[in-house]
C-alpha cells in the first residue's frame, strides 16, 4: 500500500519547488525538477497515480496510471492528451469554436512529483498536479499551470517580488431528494446546530486536508442552506493554485465516501462515530439556489520580497494571516516589517507599510511624492491599484461563467461595486488589517485601534469577484499582471469607500461592476495588458471558451441543474 508523505517532507517539497522557481529569473521547467518519486513515496504495481489538471472553465480533470508506469515512464516522458481538451466548455467534451484548438495535436502531461501524495480518502492511490507541454521541457501555450509559473516568474525578473495567496472555499452539501437535491439544512451563518449536525464530516475533511499537508485555519457554517467554508494557509503563487485545486478534491472525495458509507468515515483519522444527515453531494457552484447565499472562492494577495538573513533577524519573526485569520482572528504584532522564512530563505511582506523597497519616498516622501499609505507600502498601493484598474477584465477569468454573476450583486457582501476599503466586505476589494495589530500599533505609539488602519498592521487584500467555476492559476496570472502594470506605471488608488456603497446618493456612488459575463468578457477583450502577459494564443483560448458558455448558458432554465455536479 502507498505510504503518506508526512507534512513537513510535503512543505519541503512545495518549498524546494518554489526555491528553483525564483532563483535565475526564468520559469523552471517540469522537465527541471526531480524525474523520479520522492523516496517516502513508494507503492505497489496495483496502486493508480491521478494526474490532476483544470481547464479553461475550471473542470478538474484527471488522467490515471498505474504506479510502475508512473515511476518508470511518466515522470520522464509525461502521458498524452489531445491539446484541444484544455478549451472545453463546461457543457460539452469538445473544443469552443473559435478557440484555435482541434483534434489534431497532443500535450504531454507531465508531473510535477514536488506535489505527489496520497488521497487519504482513497489511500491505495496518489495525485499529482500535472503542466501541458509539448514536449518534455516546452511548456503549452493554454496550460494554465505553466502560465502562473511564467507570469510569476516575470514579477521576480521586474521588481524582485513574489506573489502570495490563499483561497477561501464555500460550497454547499446537498442530499438526494424527489425529485431533485436540497441543501442539508436551512441554518443561519455561524450556527452551532449547522456545524454540530456535520461534525464528522467537517472532522473528515480536516483530517484529509492536514494529511495532504494543507493547513486549515477555519471552518464555519455560512448564510445559505446547507453551506459551509473552509480557509487554509497562504502559500507563493503557483503552490497556492495548486492548493484550491487540492482543497476541492479533497472536499469532494470525502463527501463521496461519507455518502457511499452511509455517513461513517471508515479509515479517516479524527472522524466519530456520531450519525448525521449525509450529504449525497457537494457543489462549489456560485448560485444553487435562487435568493439563496452564494457560493464564493475570494482570494487574498500579498507581495513578498526576499531579504538578507541578517536583514530578516532584525525584524520580528511573524508569519502572515492567511485569509481566515486575516478576516476572523487577528495579525501580525507590532514589529515594523512581517517577515516570513520558508525553506531557508526569509521575505518580507511588501505590501504592508514598513516591508517596501526602502526608498525615501516609501516611507515619508518629499513634495508630490508618493508615501506609504493606509497601512500599504507604496509598491502595495501601485499593485492593489492596478489590480483595482483591471478587475472588469480580470473577471471574466474569476467569474467564468453565466452563472456567477447571478451571485454578485449589491448588499450580498460579493463586491459588486468598483470601489475598495478598509474591511469593507461591500467592497470588490477589502483591505484586511486584523484588528489585533490595530491595538499593537496603539500600544507602540501609533494611531488608536479605532482610527484608520496605521502602518505595518495591514497585511493582504481580499479580491471578492472570485468563486470556485474559476481556474485558479488563471486567477493569480490575471492578477499578477494588473499589479505588474499598476508597478510599471505607479498608479495610484482612488479613495477608500468605508460604507455600503448602495447606500451612496448616484452622484457619489461608485461604478457598478460587470453584471453579466458579456460585460467582463468584452473589457478581457479590450485589456492590452492581459493580451500581452497572458499571451494571444491563451486569450484567443479563454475568450472562445466564455462565448461558447454564454451562447449555451443565456436563458436556460436548466443552467443550475447542468451544472451542480459539474462543479
Amino acid at each position: 500500500m502507498a505510504q503518506p508523505i508526512s507534512n513537513q517532507e510535503q512543505q519541503q517539497q512545495q518549498q524546494q519547488q518554489q526555491a528553483s522557481q525564483d532563483e535565475g529569473g526564468a520559469p523552471q521547467l517540469i522537465s527541471a525538477l526531480p524525474v523520479s518519486p520522492p523516496p517516502l513515496v513508494t507503492g505497489p504495481s496495483s496502486a493508480l497515480v491521478r494526474l490532476l489538471f483544470a481547464d479553461l472553465s475550471g473542470q478538474r480533470r484527471v488522467r490515471v496510471v498505474p504506479w510502475d508506469r508512473f515511476h518508470t515512464l511518466t515522470c520522464q516522458q509525461g502521458i498524452g492528451l489531445a491539446r484541444c481538451i484544455y478549451a472545453f466548455a463546461s457543457f460539452v467534451d469538445g473544443p469552443a469554436p473559435g478557440c484555435g484548438l482541434t483534434a489534431a495535436g497532443e500535450v504531454r502531461l507531465m508531473p510535477d512529483v514536488s506535489t505527489l501524495r496520497t488521497l487519504p480518502w482513497c489511500p491505495n492511490q496518489m495525485l499529482a498536479l500535472v503542466d501541458a507541454h509539448v514536449a518534455p521541457g516546452q511548456p503549452f501555450a493554454v496550460c494554465p499551470r505553466s502560465t502562473l509559473r511564467r507570469v510569476a516568474a516575470s514579477l521576480k525578473d521586474r521588481f524582485g517580488l513574489v506573489l502570495r495567496a490563499g483561497f477561501e472555499s464555500e460550497f454547499t452539501l446537498l442530499q438526494s431528494t424527489t425529485p431533485s437535491l436540497a441543501p442539508v439544512d436551512r441554518t443561519l451563518y455561524c450556527a452551532s446546530a449547522a456545524f454540530d449536525e456535520q461534525a464528522e464530516l467537517m472532522g473528515a475533511m480536516v483530517a484529509a486536508l492536514h494529511g495532504m499537508g494543507i493547513p486549515v485555519e477555519q471552518l464555519h457554517p455560512e448564510s445559505g442552506g446547507g453551506q459551509f467554508e473552509i480557509a487554509v494557509g497562504h502559500a507563493a503563487d503557483v503552490a497556492a493554485a495548486d492548493r484550491i485545486l487540492l482543497v476541492r478534491e479533497a472536499i469532494s472525495g470525502v463527501v463521496r465516501q461519507a455518502a457511499a458509507s452511509g455517513g461513517g468515515s471508515a479509515g479517516m483519522e479524527g472522524a466519530s462515530s456520531k450519525r448525521s444527515t449525509v450529504p449525497t453531494h457537494v457543489t462549489f457552484l456560485p448560485q444553487v439556489f435562487p435568493r439563496d447565499a452564494a457560493n464564493g472562492s475570494h482570494v487574498h494577495v500579498s507581495i513578498w520580497r526576499e531579504v538578507a538573513d541578517a536583514d530578516a533577524d532584525a525584524d520580528a519573526a511573524v508569519t502572515q494571516p492567511s485569509a481566515a485569520s486575516a478576516e476572523a482572528e487577528g495579525g501580525p504584532s507590532s514589529a515594523p516589517r512581517v517577515v516570513l522564512s520558508e525553506g531557508g530563505r526569509s521575505f518580507v511582506n511588501a505590501f504592508a507599510a514598513g516591508g517596501g523597497c526602502g526608498s525615501a519616498s516609501e516611507a515619508g516622501g518629499g513634495a508630490g511624492e508618493p508615501s506609504e499609505q493606509h497601512g500599504m507600502s507604496v509598491e502595495g498601493q501601485q499593485f492593489m491599484a492596478g489590480v483595482m484598474q483591471h478587475l472588469p477584465s480580470i473577471m471574466a477569468v474569476s467569474c467564468p461563467l453565466p452563472n456567477s454573476y447571478e451571485r454578485l450583486g449589491p448588499n450580498k457582501w460579493t463586491g459588486a461595486f468598483h470601489c475598495w476599503g478598509h474591511e469593507n466586505r461591500e467592497a470588490a476589494v477589502r483591505l484586511a488589517a486584523p484588528p489585533t495589530a490595530a491595538a499593537a500599533a496603539a500600544a507602540a505609539g501609533g494611531p488608536s485601534a479605532g482610527d484608520v488602519p496605521p502602518a505595518f498592521q495591514v497585511t493582504n487584500f481580499e479580491v471578492k469577484a472570485c468563486d470556485a467555476c474559476a481556474q485558479p492559476h488563471l486567477v493569480l496570472a490575471a492578477i499578477i499582471a494588473a499589479g505588474m502594470d499598476g508597478l510599471a506605471r505607479k498608479l495610484q488608488l482612488p479613495e477608500p469607500i468605508d460604507v455600503n456603497p448602495a447606500d451612496l446618493p448616484p452622484d457619489a456612488a461608485p461604478a457598478r461592476l460587470p453584471s453579466c459575463l458579456d460585460e467582463s468578457l468584452a473589457a478581457f477583450e479590450a485589456d492590452s495588458v492581459m493580451r500581452d502577459v497572458l499571451g494571444d494564443v491563451m486569450v484567443q483560448a479563454i475568450v472562445a471558451v466564455r462565448k461558447a458558455e454564454i451562447q449555451h448558458y443565456t436563458g436556460r432554465a436548466s443552467m443550475v441543474s447542468q451544472l451542480i455536479t459539474k462543479y
